[in-house]
């Protein structure tokens, strides 16, 4: 397996990926999350986040064909009356086709993020996932991810 960046040529692929995370939310989360909109991932949203110096996205390719990606923001906090001054890198997105899950692919993407993101002098790297996604869960306290928060919600009835 080869992790190499994202290129605007792997529109196809990456928004194929994207429209296929969409849905896997939308259907565990549907009052949240809506079906993937082919509209929602163009070209050019897609090539100004490829420009963007703060966003980071790489791909895993396994002969010649894209299997997963990641995409990480670098989040640069400034100090004010309830923040210290920190920089961190959060995971947006992070996919893998479900023919090639199980295989170590999200992981190897995460630790080649974490490596990045050293070089580049950030030392902290958090990420936000849904509770229906178990398997994710796991990775990520496998990689020793730690919950820092908890966020909470309730349906509210007549």
């Amino acid at each position: 397996m080869k992790i190499d960046k994202v290129l605007i040529e792997d529109f196809a692929e990456i928004s194929e990926m994207f429209a296929d995370l969409q849905n896997e939310h939308a259907k565990n989360e549907p009052d949240i999350f809506k079906k993937n909109n082919p509209e929602s991932d163009t070209r050019e949203r897609f090539t100004s986040d490829l420009e963007n110096e703060n966003l980071i996205y790489l791909k895993a390719i396994i002969d010649d064909t894209i299997v997963g990606y990641i995409s990480t923001r670098i989040v640069r906090q400034q100090k004010h009356f309830f923040y210290n001054d920190f920089n961190l890198g959060r995971i947006e997105q992070i996919y893998t086709l479900p023919s090639f899950r199980g295989q170590g692919i999200a992981k190897k993407l995460i630790l080649e993020i974490e490596l990045l993101l050293k070089k580049n002098g950030i030392y902290e790297i958090e990420l936000f996932v849904w509770s229906f996604n178990k398997s994710a869960v796991n990775l990520y306290s496998s990689l020793d991810f730690t919950s820092r928060m908890a966020r909470y919600s309730k349906k509210i009835t007549n």
